[in-house]
C-alpha cells in the first residue's frame, strides 16, 4: 500500500493500456483533490456496471474523492448494487457480508498497523442497501456455512436457523432485542 503499486515498472508503461497510463499519470494518487475539481484529473472510479444515472455511484465517486490518500486506502463493501462499482475502482476493494463490515474493517486496521506501524492506512466501510436485505442473506449463509466448518473443527456442533417474516419479530422478543434493531 503506497505510490509504489500505481507506478510503472520500468520499461512497461508504453505496454499498458491508456486508462492505467491516465490514472498514474493524472489520477488522484499523491494529490488532495476535492469535489471541487471534479472533471480536471482521472477520477478512482469513472466506469462501472451500474445503471445509468444511479445516485449510488455519484455517492461512491463523491467519497472516493474525499480520500485523502488512495494509494494508502482499503474500501469494504457489502452486497448490493454498490459492490459493483466499488470492486472496479483503481483501489484494494475487500467483500464483506451485512452486519461484520465493521468487524473486517477492525481487522484489517489491526494488521495493516502490525505490519505498515505508525504510517497511517484508511479502511473505509461503504454499506450496502439494506433495504435489500432479504435478497441479500444468502452472503450471511456463506459467512455461517464457514462459522459452522470451524465449529465443527473444534468439536462444536451447530446449525442454521432462518427467520422470515413475523419469525423475526418473535425471535427479537424472545431474545429482548428492541423492534428497531
Amino acid at each position: 500500500m503506497s505510490l509504489d503499486y500505481v507506478k510503472f515498472s520500468p520499461g512497461f508503461d508504453r505496454f499498458m493500456p491508456k486508462e492505467y497510463r491516465d490514472m498514474v499519470n493524472h489520477g488522484p494518487f499523491g494529490k488532495k483533490t476535492t469535489v471541487s475539481q471534479m472533471g480536471s484529473f482521472k477520477e478512482i472510479l469513472e466506469e462501472h456496471p451500474m445503471c445509468a444515472g444511479c445516485a449510488m455511484t455519484l455517492f461512491i465517486r463523491l467519497a472516493m474523492i474525499s480520500f485523502p490518500n488512495p494509494e494508502d486506502t482499503i474500501t469494504v463493501g457489502t452486497a448490493g448494487c454498490g459492490r459493483l462499482a466499488i470492486s472496479q475502482a483503481a483501489i484494494p476493494f475487500v467483500y464483506g457480508n451485512y452486519g461484520d463490515q465493521n468487524a473486517v474493517a477492525s481487522g484489517l486496521s489491526r494488521g495493516l498497523k502490525l505490519r505498515f506501524g505508525d504510517k497511517p492506512k484508511d479502511v473505509v466501510v461503504m454499506a450496502g442497501d439494506q433495504g435489500q436485505v432479504e435478497q441479500e442473506t444468502f452472503d450471511e449463509g456463506r459467512v455461517s456455512e464457514r462459522m459452522m466448518l470451524a465449529a465443527a473443527a473444534y468439536g462444536v456442533g451447530s446449525s442454521i436457523g432462518w427467520f422470515k417474516g413475523r419469525g423475526r419479530a418473535a425471535v427479537k422478543q424472545m431474545l429482548g432485542i428492541p423492534e428497531n434493531k
